[in-house]
C-alpha cells in the first residue's frame, strides 16, 4: 500500500507524519505542494482541506498528522 503526502519544507507536522510513515516502513510518496501551486490547489480541492500535511491512502485523505487515522487507514 502506497501514501502520498502533501508537504511544504517548513510544517513541523509534515515531518512529523513523514517521521512516523517511516518508522512504520510504509512506502510513500512526498509532494511539495510549496514548488508547484496547481497541485496545491488540486489536492485542497479534492480532499476540501487547506494546509498540510495532507495524506492520501487509498483515495481517502487525512488532515494533519493524526496518528490514529492513519493506522486505521493503513491497517497497523
Amino acid at each position: 500500500m502506497e501514501a502520498i503526502i502533501y508537504t511544504t519544507p517548513t510544517c513541523p507536522y509534515c515531518h512529523m507524519a513523514i517521521d512516523f510513515l517511516e518508522k512504520n516502513n510504509i512506502i510513500f510518496k512526498e509532494i511539495d505542494v510549496s514548488e508547484n501551486e496547481n497541485i496545491a490547489v488540486d489536492i485542497m480541492e479534492r480532499s476540501n482541506h487547506i494546509g498540510v500535511p495532507i495524506i492520501e491512502i487509498n483515495g481517502k485523505f487525512i488532515a494533519g498528522f493524526d496518528e490514529e487515522k492513519i493506522k486505521k487507514l493503513l491497517y497497523l
